[in-house]
């Protein structure tokens, strides 16, 4: 890839500030995640503790001790799962309430510090004056985006103030944001977050909770937010040894299936366990035993001039091909397809955006449902007919918001009586909520607009850029050697990389791995997707496929791949130490 269109060397950290915490976050970026965990575990950055309570007792305390001494300091405490993410947010929130830092809920709520209690997308969350708060869900009007941060500075029955963190501004230049948690409510505690929630953050001091489910791309990220210093917590209940902890982190990808375990897949399928051997013990006399219990139609053997291409059709995604449109004729009849392009839809473009626009209209519409009662006689009945205004008729939002507050009879007959001595209390009242109404309408007609043209636009792109992409699977013997350098302890998986690219056989099972991934990225967005499922039902239950062979293989190739790039990369940075 980085042949194909350049790339960017990781050169100098800026975000670090000591010299061995800059080499650390080049040793994460380049797979050596083991270097990365020592150096951090020499200057004392690195706790076990015998189970996950007193894991996170140690977070808590750590946290809120470097809150107290550095309070002008930035800081965030993460976790790869959600369950974690909430109990170090409930842990942080109760401490500094004992310490008397934070209100606690009371019976009167006219004090803008108080505590007060608020219905978010993850249930119900209190928030004080001086809590921190994330945000979960891009929104425009607000203009804050997922994973920003920020410091409530008052709440409201309606509202929670919000002063943004760093150099994040609203529209009108602002670092304060008024949060209107009626519409709005993907908000959750900021003490800690996911960690990828924090990709692109910087603080000051960070607290990473450690976990099985982590991978080495994860271990980077959370390792390499902070600029002064990041504390790495693991309980013991969880990973048995440091060793246990280091292998853990040094994954790579999503870990389900047991190829993921290398010496456990070895040992079950009679396979020698290559730890105590050197490199030069994986010599390439293995390769071609593999190769040999295979026919080898549609492979040439060494000695054997490679078949010509046909034309056009041998080109595949990764030697330049275009992944779109490949025939019967073109097809490389020894890769079975895993993924067939998709030729037929169920709906629409119109019908899908339409679908998946519906939810976010919702959320905005239960605001104005719920108050509809208060204005007309039949509130369901004026509601349906607002409704087919924006969904159906495609209503501007501003012409129908000044249609609903001029003349709401137009709309239905309002509640309350008027005569001869003028208006009645209920029809007093119901006049007067028109513009809060008309506000709330105006609203989720923009909302519904914005989402429709977004929905139906990646819907489109969709159609014309990714679901056309045929994704070939790796030949019979291909695979057999991607197993093989797949089940190798990560020392050795540099020298059998470069044995297999010297090699016919071994050359083409790197094409076809380095292929695998280039039609997945380009189908699906990302080399191994963890929504893979959702992707394929979208387009028809016909096109799920066996999903689990399908994440198999994916996880295969892209690991194969990136162990044939870490290779190259390791023979490039020796060549320059050998000229300097």
């Amino acid at each position: 890839i980085a042949e194909a269109v350049g790339h960017a060397q990781l050169s100098d950290v800026r975000r670090q500030r000591t010299d061995w915490q800059k080499q650390a976050s080049i040793d994460f970026a380049s797979h050596r995640t083991a270097e990365g965990l020592t150096a951090y575990k020499a200057h004392g950055n690195i706790q076990l503790k015998a189970n996950r309570a007193e894991t996170l007792k140690a977070i808590i305390a750590d946290y809120v001790a470097d809150r107290s001494a550095h309070p002008d300091d930035t800081r965030i405490a993460m976790a790869h799962r959600r369950i974690d993410v909430a109990a170090l947010n409930a842990g942080i929130r109760a401490r500094l309430q004992e310490r008397g830092e934070l209100s606690r809920s009371t019976s009167t709520s006219d004090d803008r510090g108080e505590e007060l209690t608020y219905q978010t997308n993850n249930g119900k969350r209190s928030f004080a004056r001086g809590d921190r708060i994330v945000f979960l869900e891009n929104d425009r009007d607000l203009a804050v985006k997922n994973g920003m941060l920020g410091e409530v500075i008052a709440v409201a029955p309606d509202a929670i103030q919000v002063r943004l963190d760093g150099k994040a501004q609203t529209q009108d230049g602002q670092r304060q944001v008024t949060v209107p948690v009626n519409r709005y409510q993907s908000f959750d505690h900021g003490y800690a977050t996911t960690i990828h929630k924090t990709q692109g953050a910087t603080v000051d001091r960070s607290f990473v909770l450690a976990s099985t489910t982590m991978d080495r791309h994860l271990t980077y990220v959370a390792m390499t937010r902070h600029r002064e210093g990041v504390q790495l917590y693991a309980g013991l209940d969880a990973f048995k040894t440091e060793r246990a902890l280091t292998e853990a982190l040094s994954r790579s990808g999503v870990k389900e299936t047991t190829l993921d375990y290398t010496h456990d897949f070895a040992n079950r399928r009679g396979m020698e366990d290559r730890q105590g051997q050197g490199e030069s013990d994986v010599a390439p006399a293995a390769i071609i035993r593999e190769a040999e219990r295979i026919p080898d139609t549609a492979v040439p053997k060494p000695m054997q001039e490679p078949r010509p291409p046909t034309p056009l059709a041998a080109r595949s995604i990764a030697d330049g091909g275009s992944p779109h449109h490949r025939s019967d004729d073109e097809r490389d009849h020894d890769r079975p397809v895993l993924v067939a392009a998709v030729k037929t839809y169920a709906m629409s473009v119109e019908a899908g955006g339409r679908s998946k626009a519906m939810p976010a209209f919702e959320r905005d519409w239960e605001a104005a449902k719920q108050l509809a009662p208060q204005l007309f006689k039949d509130a369901p009945a004026a509601m349906e007919v607002l409704r087919g205004r924006i969904l159906d008729e495609n209503a501007d939002p501003v012409a129908l918001a000044g249609q609903l507050s001029a003349s709401p009879e137009t709309i239905g007959a309002l509640a309350g009586k008027t005569g001869l001595f003028g208006d009645n209390a209920e029809r007093k009242h119901a006049l007067g909520r028109i513009d809060a109404l008309a506000s709330h309408v105006r609203q989720s007609a923009k909302t519904w607009q914005r989402r429709l043209a977004a929905e139906c636009g990646s819907e489109r792109w969709k159609r014309e850029k990714q679901d056309m992409v045929e994704i070939l699977g790796p030949s019979r013997q291909s695979e057999t050697l991607l197993r093989q350098l797949d089940d190798l302890p990560y020392t050795d998986k540099g020298k059998f990389a470069e044995q297999l690219a010297g090699t016919p056989e071994g050359r083409r099972a790197l094409a076809e791995a380095k292929d695998i991934v280039t039609a997945i990225e380009t189908r699906f967005g990302r080399a191994d997707p963890s929504d893979l499922a959702d992707q394929l039902k979208r387009v028809g239950p016909d096109q799920a496929g066996d999903i689990e062979r399908i994440r198999q293989v994916a996880r295969l190739a892209d690991r194969s791949h990136r162990a044939e790039l870490t290779q190259q990369m390791e023979l490039e940075r020796s060549l320059k130490r050998g000229k300097t």
